[in-house]
């Protein structure tokens, strides 16, 4: 202890390891709870160890060389495998690097011989006979998934990068440089890290596609952290998905074809001559669809006025089509102030279509055309397979027929001023349980969701849904059913459309009708009376039909992810507030 005697306090991360190193033994936890300060002068304590020592602190691979007390915990650990900043993992490799003068931070500059490694593979992936190499040099850059030491003279790494792996073969042979030298490059490298490497393409004997390293491996960026081994709680995994993604790469698939999904509807949009679009996520209306809104204010503006995140785009898409665009979409954020579950998020994105002079035959037909189209280039993407077979003329059910066939007992008059009594009474007769609200609305939908929609397990179109369940539809003249339809694959709705009410006085009343379920029932999810709505219909919207599409669902139906968070590049809402967690290895414990 003579030699370091402000640090008495440190006595359990001390150790009789040659010449003074530092083990930080009996638990990593213990350096967790010490002060700033103290924390502070154990770093300075370790950066006056000597270089050989701090180094093999830094090398994982040492460790099996160490007792159990001075071993240094590597990524096979699970108990704290996101160490704090200021952690000694950290520590000691931050000054190795100073030791070996090297840039653990570099600016990357343009290099003639540079190629992505998916590029590497296709150039090469059938050339070279085993135990040969080329002759001209190429540089590669990827972060190393694995290491392998065949010996202290030739060492084996995995580089990753876009989803494409290759291996390096260095060997100290064909190492060129002096500083730093080949056994200090190899001791310094871990899992994790983002590296370059410039060498000769060839073949090992054993037949795998290498580069084969003749100079040093360049650091771009060390991970300072240890890769877990494993990861599978949920929880964990969405709370930390960053890590989720470098321990499962399966995990990216489904965002790589989210990414596919969405470009592949925007290009068949495009193609048609739709105009895509952005409309305003914040304003004073939510309007579009009924659920319950966010809320909340702006200075600017001032408090005193609303704000609301929206709901849908669809009065702002279908402004624009009274404007004069006559194709337009939208693929965008939504947001509904409701609750979470394995199938919804209160953020979620959709797309919307609307165009003028078309009907509902003319949208089941795109419907069809878009899905198929998406379902095979999904299956030729080389990703993965759809989950879900999508192909041909999709089922039809006209809604109220099949319904009263399903119950075997016919619907009242749908336009009755008694309806709902009379739903009500079907409820108790079926020994149904109510919903929370009895309005029209509610009932029919419960009826649909649990006599209709089992039924529809491969694509089908359930059609002529009663005016009552659309308020922003057209009507028949009878004022019973409205012209929609909804697409179910796998009892799960993907898609909602209906040529749009186009009448202002119509919509008006349909708006005071909602108004009046809203205050009798207080059902908050209903829509409010729009007025600058109305205006804008008075201008003259044509016959037009509109449509929109639920991102997320889609991608999980085609991945066949039962939870909406596999879909979303950092989970739902919860596990995205946790991102945020100051303390992140409170995270994966």
């Amino acid at each position: 202890m003579a030699i370091y005697p402000r640090l008495s306090f440190l006595w359990p991360f001390l150790n009789t390891y040659p010449r003074s190193a530092l083990s930080y033994s009996k638990s990593r936890n213990s350096f967790c709870k010490l002060s700033p300060d103290q924390r502070l002068s154990y770093s300075s304590s370790i950066c006056e160890l000597s270089r050989d020592h701090r180094l093999s602190l830094s090398n994982p691979a040492n460790s099996g060389k160490l007792s159990p007390d001075q071993r240094l915990p590597h990524s096979n650990s699970t108990n704290s495998l996101i160490p704090q900043a200021g952690h000694p993992d950290m520590i000691v490799r931050r000054a190795t690097f100073q030791d070996l003068n090297i840039d653990a931070y570099p600016f990357i500059c343009r290099d003639s011989k540079y190629a992505e490694i998916h590029k590497v593979l296709e150039d090469y992936g059938k050339t070279f006979e085993n135990g040969t190499r080329g002759t001209q040099e190429i540089t590669v850059r990827g972060r190393i998934s694995s290491v392998r030491k065949a010996s202290s003279k030739l060492a084996f790494y995995d580089i990753c990068h876009q989803a494409s792996k290759i291996q390096i073969v260095c060997s100290a042979k064909s190492y060129i440089p002096k500083t730093p030298s080949f056994f200090e490059i190899t001791r310094l490298l871990h899992r994790g890290d983002y590296v370059e490497i410039t060498g000769l393409p060839g073949r090992t004997k054993t037949g795998q596609l290498s580069i084969f390293a003749n100079s040093a491996i360049s650091l771009l960026a060390p991970c300072l952290h240890a890769i877990p081994a494993s990861l599978k709680d949920p929880e964990k995994r969405f709370s930390n998905r960053h890590v989720d993604f470098l321990v499962n790469p399966q995990s990216m698939n489904s965002i790589r074809i989210r990414s596919l999904v969405l470009n592949y509807i925007r290009h068949y949009l495009l193609q048609k001559g739709f105009v895509e679009v952005e409309t305003p996520v914040l304003a004073e209306s939510s309007g579009g669809a009924n659920a319950l809104p966010f809320e909340t204010s702006s200075r600017a503006v001032g408090d005193d006025v609303p704000l609301h995140l929206r709901i849908s785009p669809e009065l702002w898409l279908k402004r624009l089509v009274i404007g004069g665009f006559d194709k337009v979409f939208e693929i965008g954020k939504s947001f509904r102030n409701e609750g979470i579950d394995a199938t919804h998020n209160p953020e979620f994105t959709t797309c919307e279509f609307y165009q003028s002079f078309a009907g509902l035959d003319e949208l089941m037909d795109m419907t069809e055309e878009l899905l198929i189209g998406i379902n095979n280039t999904v299956n030729e993407s080389g990703i993965l397979k759809s989950q879900v077979e999508i192909k041909g003329s999709f089922n039809r059910l006209n809604f109220i027929p099949a319904l009263e066939e399903a119950m075997n007992r016919p619907l009242p008059d749908l336009t009755s001023p008694t309806i709902v009594e009379e739903l009500v009474s079907l409820f108790q007769d079926l020994h149904i349980p109510l919903p929370r609200l009895s309005t029209a609305p509610r009932l029919l939908d419960k009826l649909s969701s649990k006599y209709l929609e089992p039924q529809c397990q491969d694509p089908t179109f359930i059609y002529n849904i009663p005016a009552l369940l659309s308020p922003l539809a057209k009507s028949s003249p009878t004022n019973t059913i409205a012209r929609r339809f909804e697409l179910y694959i796998h009892a799960q709705e993907l898609c909602n459309a209906y040529e749009e009410e186009n009448n202002p006085l119509l919509q008006r009343h349909k708006f005071q009708m909602q108004q009046h379920d809203r205050e009798t029932h207080v059902d908050l999810e209903t829509q409010t009376v729009d007025e600058s709505f109305i205006t804008a219909l008075e201008w003259g919207l044509p016959p037009t039909a509109g449509w929109g599409l639920g991102i997320d669902r889609l991608c999980m139906l085609i991945t066949a992810q039962l939870r909406i968070n596999e879909v979303l590049p950092f989970g739902g809402l919860k596990q995205s507030i946790r991102q945020a967690d100051r303390i992140p290895s409170r995270s994966l414990k």
